[in-house]
């Protein structure tokens, strides 16, 4: 089986201003997932509202969550593309067909 390993980091934090209260509104994780022939990452976004993090929450919190939440975005996405068959190759004739077809002219 195949090994993927997945790293991630905390790229940067934003907080926000509510009513004079100052929260964490989002944290930007970078995760990547890598196999010996295959690499994909990217950022995830956690939110206060949608992950419930916090100024409490811990970098290994962020990373945590941003893992699970990158797998989700995964597992759950769907083609939206529309499947194009692609065309039938044509062979080009061998050399020495083409010689004895022209033979015959």
């Amino acid at each position: 089986m195949t090994k993927l390993e997945i790293t991630a980091r905390v790229q940067d934090t934003l907080p926000s201003f509510e009513n004079g209260v100052m929260t964490l509104k989002q944290a930007t994780v970078v995760v990547s997932f890598q196999s010996p022939s295959n690499y994909f990452g990217g950022q995830i976004v956690l939110t206060h509202e949608e992950d419930g993090i916090s100024f409490q929450s811990n970098e290994e919190e962020f990373i945590s969550k941003g893992i699970e939440k990158a797998k989700k975005l995964i597992a759950d996405a769907e083609l939206k593309a529309p499947y194009v068959p692609q065309a039938p190759l044509v062979e080009p004739p061998h050399a020495d067909e083409e010689e004895t077809n022209n033979k015959g002219e």
